[in-house]
């Protein structure tokens, strides 16, 4: 709130206090807690002594102070366990799904073992990861190819403020490090250079084996797929944590994930949980040399499900406890704080009515509602009712909250809406927006979909407890899960709400548009990949809320898609294409936008290397295509050409090759024999003879390619001095090494690139 009383209150008017800031005293969780930590921190001094299980679990739904417990129990070990490392992540935010990056989900990781320092010291270094800060980095390069990378780029930025290796070697080498990366980005080849400045800051390394351990593991970043290399990041990282423990052997470390329900999946997928699983199964593995020194805490709305998923061996690694709502004794304990808070402050109607009221406020703020469960409070419909109690004052009646937490949230709403109309319609704003911060609130004012006179400091104070700042995101805010629930429902549940609503949406996806607008991919940075995640956040939640009709969704979804290409920025961006597929599927599965959205999807996934699902994707492409347009149709004969090549990257030359041959007779017969897709189809082919050694009819097909490119297109033409590529290799291959030399020449002063 508040809302203003309509008659004063007796005495004087004080701040609320707030259930959902509470700290009950769940003396159970609290020790449980406690009894992990301390059994963490004294293995290094008692070496027979093993956590029963190293991951607890602890879950039940959100707003009972889960958060607080863990931060309760951390503050209450104070100095006694100085030798155990707790870090935290928090991932109760909208950044954070099952589908989400896992690249960018292990460097918010290691960012956080960077600031794992001792507790109780004033100093001391965090834990170091080198290995992974060097595949990490290689993964980034190729996920931003061809951009000019700089020190004042967030990454790199971030790897030097963040790393002791980084700071002493990269840092000395800034200057060289800065134009060196720009030659080479220039050249084509941005990976290269910057390897070997990397490389040199693994020579700091202490243990020699640890040293080798990519290249013992056959990882050579270099020559690898995103996809290879996203899934060797857990295991890198584990392996950094193990030096770390053998380095320190008289610390341990814990890892608390708050919000894991965000991540949680329930299907086998390779996704962010799969992976966070398999570094929690190698670090705590039974048989590991420091597994009794590493524990995990896994805090979220949902039971851990990893037993059911991957194996049934995680039921001797995981311990499980529900947390429920407060219980009778902890809602009254708080229900008589804040009645003494307001006596003592002077506010007697409160401190009366909290009083007094009390069954009647537990009666409507109870959630189990059967006879044979016991009753649990939630902290959140306990300060909703708190609320109507405070601002209605002496007029104040029973009544007033309703018979369940539903009517509750209703009626609280409804008092806003009548109390303060411009707090109620600001809110219903926000709410649309997910999270927000001060920027948008004052554009959104600038543009007057929110009355002006409001501050942002204050709508986000002490005063509205149900608005909450994401922890990991200083100065961003969102409403308590329940509240943004019902502020949304509240716009959609009526069709004369439903317009306005609508503007605020078009507006707030405007916002996001503009900041994620960019000419070219060089110009492409982390802030208009955050406006470009953002968007498409809130474009598809409103969708799913039924408040944006699904052409306004995909109209918005190309128009932020535009200046991208397939292989660009993919981690950030497959998980909508996913998403708009499956839509699409629904609403027209073997339309014209369906089979292009299939098919964009298809080639993202081709450039991860994920070569497993392009296929499977692509013929389910081929299949509509066929049944829809004909056997002989472009599109059609483009889908064989997409599957013949995600075979040939598969090396299955026969099937692709069953493919191709087809695909050019048909071409050929349709739409000429020099017709670019002709000829595009003739050299994939092509490279399907060199790779089966049939060097003669590759040369025979690369040579009419070629004539035709340069005939038509130039000879300088890109595709022309690919072609000649393609046949000097071939050359080579052949033994004509001068034909060969020559070739290649005429490409070199034609600035050709690659092979392809």
């Amino acid at each position: 709130m508040p809302i203003r009383k309509s008659v004063s209150a007796a005495g004087q008017r004080v701040a609320r206090q707030s259930a959902l800031k509470l700290f009950t005293d769940r003396t159970h969780e609290r020790e449980l807690l406690g009894h992990f930590f301390e059994g963490l921190a004294r293995v290094h001094r008692v070496h027979d002594v093993r956590l029963e299980k190293p991951i607890l679990s602890i879950w039940g739904v959100g707003g009972i102070g889960k958060t607080k417990l863990l931060e309760k129990a951390t503050e209450e070990l104070g100095q006694r366990l100085a030798g155990l490392r707790l870090i935290s992540l928090d991932l109760d935010h909208d950044r954070w799904t099952s589908s989400s990056s896992v690249a960018e989900f292990f460097w918010h990781l290691r960012s956080r073992l960077w600031e794992a320092k001792p507790r109780g010291t004033g100093g001391g270094a965090g834990i170091e990861t080198p290995l992974f800060d060097y595949l990490y980095f290689a993964l980034w390069r190729a996920q931003h190819p061809g951009e000019n990378f700089a020190l004042s780029d967030s990454v790199l930025k971030d790897l030097l403020n963040t790393s002791t290796l980084g700071t002493t070697i990269l840092a000395e080498a800034s200057g060289k490090l800065a134009a060196g990366v720009y030659d080479v980005a220039t050249a084509g080849s941005a990976v290269g250079g910057l390897f070997q400045l990397l490389g040199k800051a693994l020579t700091y390394l202490r243990n020699r084996d640890r040293k080798g351990l990519l290249n013992k593991r056959g990882i050579n970043p270099e020559s690898m797929t995103e996809k290879d290399m996203e899934a060797e990041l857990a295991p890198v990282l584990a392996a950094d944590v193990e030096q770390w423990l053998e380095d320190h052997p008289n610390d341990a470390l814990c890892v608390a994930i708050d919000g894991f329900e965000r991540i949680q999946s329930t299907t086998l997928a390779e996704d962010i949980q799969k992976y966070l699983a398999d570094w929690c199964g190698m670090l705590t593995d039974p048989d590991g040399a420091f597994s009794r020194r590493l524990g995990f805490v896994l805090l979220g709305r949902n039971k851990n499900r990893w037993d059911e998923l991957y194996d049934k061996e995680w039921q001797a690694r995981i311990s499980e406890h529900r947390v429920g709502g407060l219980g009778k004794e902890d809602a009254l304990r708080f229900l008589e704080s804040a009645a003494t808070y307001h006596k003592e402050h002077g506010d007697l109607t409160t401190a009366g009515n909290l009083r007094k009221h009390a069954d009647a406020i537990l009666a409507v703020t109870r959630e189990q509602r059967s006879q044979d469960k016991q009753s649990s409070f939630h902290p959140y419909y306990l300060d909703l009712a708190y609320g109507i109690v405070y601002e209605q004052g002496v007029r104040f009646q029973p009544a007033d909250l309703g018979r369940t937490p539903a009517e509750l949230q209703i009626r609280f709403l409804r008092y806003l809406q009548t109390g303060q109309r411009g707090v109620f319609e600001t809110f219903r704003c926000l709410a649309l927006a997910g999270s927000f911060d001060a920027a948008l609130f004052d554009h959104l004012v600038e543009i007057r979909l929110i009355p002006a006179g409001f501050h942002f400091a204050a709508l986000t104070g002490e005063d509205h407890s149900y608005v909450e700042e994401i922890r990991d995101l200083p100065g961003t805010f969102r409403f308590h899960r329940l509240m943004e629930l019902a502020l949304i429902k509240n716009q959609s549940a009526k069709a004369e709400d439903r317009p306005v609503a609508r503007e605020r949406i078009d507006a707030i996806l405007d916002y996001f548009k503009k900041n994620a607008e960019f000419s070219k991919l060089a110009e492409c940075s982390p802030r208009h990949l955050r406006a470009y995640q953002k968007g498409m956040t809130i474009a598809f939640d409103r969708h799913h809320d039924r408040l944006l009709d699904f052409p306004s969704l995909d109209a918005f979804f190309l128009v932020l898609e535009e200046p991208f290409d397939f292989t660009a920025f993919v981690s950030a961006r497959i998980d909508w294409w996913h998403k708009l597929a499956d839509l699409w599927k629904r609403h027209q599965p073997e339309g014209e936008r369906s089979l292009d959205t299939l098919s964009g999807l298809a080639a993202m996934l081709h450039a991860q290397g994920r070569y497993g699902e392009a296929e499977e994707v692509e013929r389910e492409i081929l299949q509509s295509t066929e049944r829809v347009l004909g056997s002989d149709h472009p599109e059609t004969l483009s889908a064989m050409n997409n599957l013949a090549q995600t075979l040939y990257a598969q090396g299955d030359l026969a099937r692709a090759y069953e493919l191709q041959e087809p695909v050019v007779e048909a071409m050929a017969r349709l739409q000429g024999k020099e017709h670019p897709d002709t000829l595009t189809s003739m050299n994939n082919l092509a490279q399907t003879f060199k790779a089966q050694g049939d060097l003669a009819r590759a040369h025979e097909l690369e040579e009419q390619v070629l004539e035709a490119r340069a005939r038509l297109q130039g000879k300088e033409h890109p595709d022309t001095l690919t072609s000649m590529n393609n046949l000097a290799q071939t050359f080579k291959a052949q033994g004509d090494l001068a034909r060969a030399h020559e070739l290649h020449e005429q490409v070199l002063g034609g600035q050709g690139p690659a092979a392809g």
